[in-house]
């Protein structure tokens, strides 16, 4: 009988702890999504104006990339980046309240301006979303955003994903630069690299490559500073 318990113990304290692991980790990564690549959509909400808004999660190795969309009637899209390496959301709910949408995910509370395109973060950082012009038809970049009212300067970023640039009002570049390539120590991730999202914050432009931030100066495209994002 003692040797029978001893067996039993053995079998089970095991399973114990990998069931534990399990369970733990699902607060942070859902195990099927390790092997599944997919955008998984928390949410979405469509008005009577035909404007679209929709909540996603990317998988991205120890955390989600969740994403908010805004699809205009005409087709025209902007985008904003909540966080880019959270924990596993279920779902994502939306309230509009004359031109404000208010985001509820990740147990916080974003609210988007449909007129203004600014997104105000819980912390009270007020933001401008990047518009997604790869939407628009003939347009030359994938994302683009404003950086100067007076003048319509605006920083895009090329179709491949690749290239940053600030341009006039006429769509000339004023400077560009392959902020792609500065993951140059490691070749293989240089080639591949790209751009998942673009902001104009604090007189810098922010870009976003995975879970990487890279901080650009607006007037020659200078790299300021770059580093992990924490959030």
């Amino acid at each position: 009988m003692k040797r029978k318990s001893i067996i039993v113990s053995a079998v089970t304290v095991p399973l114990f702890i990998i069931a534990a692991l399990v369970l733990l980790s699902t607060l942070f990564v859902w195990i099927p999504d390790i092997f599944v690549d997919r955008v998984i959509v928390l949410g979405q909400m469509q008005t009577s104006d035909g404007d679209h808004f929709r909540v996603t999660q990317e998988n991205v190795g120890d955390g989600y990339l969740t994403r908010f969309d805004h699809t205009s009637q005409s087709g025209q899209s902007w985008h904003a980046v909540f966080d880019g390496d959270a924990f596993k959301a279920w779902s994502a709910k939306f309230e509009k309240t004359n031109n404000v949408v208010a985001v509820h995910v990740l147990n916080q509370r974003f609210f988007y301006n449909v007129d203004t395109h600014a997104m105000t973060y819980p912390n009270g950082q007020v933001r401008s979303t990047d518009e997604k012009a790869g939407a628009l038809t003939n347009s030359p970049d994938l994302f683009r955003v404003a950086i100067d009212p007076a003048s319509a300067q605006y920083a895009a970023v090329s179709k491949n994903g690749r290239v940053l640039a600030v341009k006039d009002k006429s769509g000339t570049p004023l400077w560009t630069n392959d902020v792609a390539a500065t993951f140059g120590s490691n070749p293989a991730a240089s080639s591949s690299a790209k751009i998942d999202s673009l902001e104009y914050i604090g007189n810098e432009i922010v870009i976003h490559i995975g879970k990487r931030f890279i901080c650009v100066e607006p007037q020659t495209g200078k790299i300021i500073r770059s580093g992990i994002s924490s959030s």
